[in-house]
């Protein structure tokens, strides 16, 4: 049996999918504001849209190794939720 992925992918999520795939981001993105940097927030969701982190660091008017420093701390955070 031959899978297509491509058609796979191109197809539109349920909408049930598309809810759950909303909480999960919805829940991930708490976890980075019980932090209580609120820039972990921002910076996650810019990243997801597609900034590079040089556009991240200049929006936020920081330094593009701060904007490293949070991605690093966002994937730490994301994956010992993951792991519990």
């Amino acid at each position: 049996m031959r899978v297509d992925f491509e058609e796979i992918i191109q197809q539109q999520p349920s909408p049930e999918f598309a809810v759950q795939m909303a909480e999960e981001l919805e829940r991930l993105l708490n976890l980075l504001d019980k932090t209580g940097d609120s820039a972990l927030r921002q910076v996650a969701l810019a990243k997801m849209e597609g900034e590079t982190t040089t556009e991240i660091a200049q929006n936020q008017g920081c330094a593009r190794r701060t904007v490293e420093r949070k991605l690093q701390l966002i994937t730490r955070l994301w994956q010992e939720d993951c792991n519990l």
